[in-house]
């Protein structure tokens, strides 16, 4: 029941309601009469479509990694992308320090787990071996990986079925990002200062790149002494570190149930640093005894470039197929000066200069297929390549002289020499995992 106010003529009235066939009544309102109707609505039985609610489940919040955690058969601990993001994390390498237990010393590359370094952990990139990046070391420098390619990180301190039998201290395990949502694009760029390096005569090594790529060529022939680079470092006045990163995905329906997403990012950082200082040489000789320190200069440059793009194709409900490749280069330099300071001797100055490039490019496929309730089907594959090269080291040593200045104090290969060093390691990897529930109502 209702009433409403009418102003006086012609008026069409409306009556509608969900499942009753809509009914329209013309009525003649005059000023001061009132009208009374009762109306009679027909049902209207029709047949609605299905209404279909779909969603991703975003892996990297603190709350779906800790769901993650509660169901998993082993115990592991997790960081992602969202907590990275809040606590301010650069790196992998330093998001797993926030994990219980592990540490990493500064000026290394690798992390301690509960006191045991490099030989005893893994690295995994989506459950499959990541290559080194260094010769002497068994796992790759996880500051090599920004968080832009981070989805999570998991951490494992026990041994499990699908997990590798030489590890005493923890399993690390990169999950990379995928898109979820909406399509988006992020772009960052960022900046700093170092006020220790920022003076006019900062020293970097000959044909350094500013993204971090050399253009050094050795020697074709002993025969003649030429070099595709000098060997005194260039000066660069009064540099400032600088950030940039751009990153975005899209999805895209394939077909009624099919849906294909990308993700890419790309991103480049770079590190100036100096320091001084002294440093003192101790050892059997008795003239080296308290008598023979070092002044020292070192200039340090970093960078790391890091380019990915994920492919993943929901075939549908209960198969799925991603694509990942990553590419990252991770390069330095540093040229270090010493002035020996000894009243006994000449005064001498050595210079070093070493310059470094790390790169990986890698290729994975992975499968996600549930066969049924209680059988779940994973596989991966992956193709990999590292370049740990040492494209020039440089070292020299000179002697004061009265009347020329400094002069060349040896031709002794330790005294003066040029080095160039080119390791590539070429990696095939793969795994299958058949997961069955052995309780069918089990969780």
């Amino acid at each position: 029941k209702f009433k409403i106010e009418l102003n006086p003529g012609t008026h069409i009235l409306v009556f509608s309601y969900v499942g009753y066939q809509t009914l329209r009544d013309t009525i003649n309102v005059k000023p001061g009469n009132n009208i009374n109707l009762s109306v009679a609505m027909a049902s209207d039985a029709q047949m609605l479509d299905d209404v279909v609610i779909t969603g991703e489940v975003r892996k990297d919040t603190e709350s779906s990694l800790l769901r993650q955690q509660m169901n998993s058969a082993v115990i592991t601990q997790s960081i992602g992308a969202q907590e990275m993001g809040r606590k301010g994390i650069s790196n992998a390498a330093v998001a797993i320090t926030k994990v219980t237990g592990i540490a990493k010393q500064e000026g290394t590359t690798g992390v301690f787990v509960r006191g045991l370094g490099d030989r005893y952990n893994n690295t995994l990139l989506n459950g499959l071996p990541l290559p080194s990046n260094e010769p002497t070391s068994k796992n790759i420098s996880l500051d090599l990986f920004g968080t832009d390619v981070i989805q999570s990180i998991g951490i494992s301190k026990i041994y499990t079925a699908d997990g590798y039998g030489d590890v005493g201290g923890a399993t690390v395990n990169i999950v990379s990002k995928e898109h979820v949502g909406s399509p988006d694009l992020n772009i960052e760029i960022g900046g700093g200062l170092n006020t220790n390096a920022f003076r006019s005569d900062f020293k970097k090594a000959d044909n350094w790149k500013r993204f971090g790529f050399y253009n050094i060529k050795t020697p074709t022939t002993l025969q003649e002494y030429t070099f595709g680079s000098r060997w005194s470092p260039k000066t660069v006045s009064n540099p400032f570190n600088y950030n940039f990163a751009v990153s975005g995905g899209r999805s895209f329906s394939v077909g009624d149930v099919g849906r294909i997403s990308l993700f890419a990012t790309a991103s480049h950082t770079s590190d100036y640093t100096y320091r001084s200082g002294a440093e003192k040489i101790v050892g059997n000789r008795q003239d080296l005894v308290n008598t023979d320190f070092f002044n020292i200069q070192k200039f340090g440059f970093k960078t790391n470039t890091t380019g990915m793009l994920n492919l993943a194709y929901r075939v549908d409900s209960k198969n799925l197929i991603k694509l990942n490749s990553i590419f990252i280069n991770g390069s330095s330099s540093t040229v270090s000066e010493y002035d020996l300071v000894n009243a006994n001797q000449p005064q001498q100055f050595k210079r070093q200069t070493l310059t470094e490039q790390n790169k990986l490019f890698l290729n994975q496929l992975l499968g996600e297929h549930q066969m049924n309730e209680r059988l779940d089907l994973n596989w991966g594959a992956s193709y990999g390549i590292v370049n740990a090269d040492m494209p020039d080291r440089i070292t020299n040593t000179f002697s004061e002289d009265n009347v020329a200045g400094y002069i060349f104090s040896t031709g002794d290969v330790n005294a003066n020499n040029r080095y160039f060093q080119y390791i590539t390691e070429k990696e095939w990897a793969g795994r299958v995992a058949l997961n069955y529930k052995v309780l069918k109502n089990a969780d």
